[in-house]
């Protein structure tokens, strides 16, 4: 049944929603979505949590564990940012795995620093990351 079938959806908690309003809902949180990955990153985050959750995809007739990293921020106040690591490494042209273990690498190094300025050279846009992290161009050999 797709959602022009029928004229209204009755929610479990009795009311009914119309079909129209079902789309108008879906492409609000679309837009929200779609501006994630544009959204600026705070200068500091009180807290951070990094998971790396697997997910189950089926493709193909083929099912496959996939890992999906994500960090979870809190800010001085409290509010939380979701941002998945994999996902920015990838728009900045990078191989995710490679990203990862440089940072998982360069990070306990810093544990000491009171100066935190290393980290603007581990952001995934920074020039300065090593060519292992990188994707190789077009025109160059994989």
């Amino acid at each position: 049944m797709s959602k022009r079938d029928s004229i209204f959806v009755r929610t479990p908690y009795g009311s009914e929603i119309s079909h129209d309003t079902i789309p108008a809902i879906t492409d609000r949180a679309t837009e929200t979505a779609d501006g994630w990955p544009d959204r600026p990153l705070k200068k500091f985050y009180t807290f951070l949590f990094v998971d790396c959750p697997y997910v189950s995809v089926r493709k193909e007739m083929e099912t496959k564990n996939l890992a999906v990293y994500v960090t979870l921020g809190y800010d001085v106040n409290g509010i939380k940012d979701i941002y998945s690591i994999a996902e920015t490494a990838k728009a900045n042209n990078l191989k995710p795995y490679d990203y990862f273990e440089y940072l998982l690498t360069e990070i306990p190094k810093h544990l000491d620093d009171t100066d935190h300025s290393f980290l603007d050279n581990l952001l995934p846009w920074s020039p300065s990351l090593p060519a292992n992290c990188r994707k190789p161009g077009k025109d160059e050999a994989k």
